[in-house]
């Protein structure tokens, strides 16, 4: 507090100086804090990143699994089926009925469907069972969900990412108002300190409200 003074004017003015001295170092104080909190969630929204990725990651292998898998199963159905018509050539009907009995059943049921177009008589009909919607793998459909799992996360990944450096964003505001209050104590005009103060405590004001509209970790 300044002390007594016979010039009330003069009191004035220093009573003034000391308040807005008092709201620069006020200033500096919470904007070294806004900086911190801002640099620690950024920290903290890159972690995230960086887990949510590995989890991408997780899934986008774990869907090539799932399409190698459908490869394998699809190649031996081929065998079958390729096996199948060979028998039915050499007019051996009794072997192809027990391939096609002991056909797996998505097979087995695109292939009857498929013999039921009369594909040797109708030039419309599907070139194969495997160009029928009867004939579906339920490792393809696993693959296809884990891809589109994966895709998600990576999307959530990007947004988190985009966060963290929406974080570092904050921090130059709080910069800009521990300049502004770390300045005006080298300006003796009382008019312009309150301006340098004033600036600095408007570049406050923005980065708080930026802060508190982003999301916390």
């Amino acid at each position: 507090m300044p002390g007594t003074n016979d010039n009330p004017d003069r009191a004035g003015e220093s009573e003034r100086m000391w308040r807005t001295d008092l709201v620069a170092t006020i200033l500096l104080g919470i904007a070294a804090v806004g900086a911190g909190w801002a640099a620690y969630q950024s920290a903290a929204w890159n972690g995230e990143s960086f887990f949510t990725l590995d989890r991408a990651d997780v899934a986008r292998r774990q869907s090539m699994v799932a399409d190698n898998q459908a490869l394998v199963l699809r190649v031996m159905d081929i065998g079958l089926f390729t096996t199948y018509l060979q028998a039915l050539n050499r007019h051996d009907t009794a072997f192809a009925q027990f391939l096609l009995q002991r056909f797996p059943p998505s097979l087995k049921a695109a292939t009857t469907d498929w013999l039921a177009t009369k594909p040797l008589q109708n030039p419309g009909a599907p070139a194969s069972p495997f160009a029928m919607k009867e004939y579906h793998l339920p490792q393809d459909e696993e693959s296809r969900r884990l891809n589109d799992e994966a895709q998600q996360i990576l999307g959530r990944a990007r947004e988190e990412n985009k966060t963290a450096d929406r974080y570092v964003l904050v921090t130059v505001p709080f910069a800009v108002t521990s300049l502004f209050a770390g300045i005006s104590s080298k300006f003796r005009p009382p008019g312009i300190k309150r301006a340098i103060v004033a600036m600095g405590l408007l570049a406050f004001v923005g980065a708080a409200v930026a802060l508190l509209l982003l999301p916390v970790a």
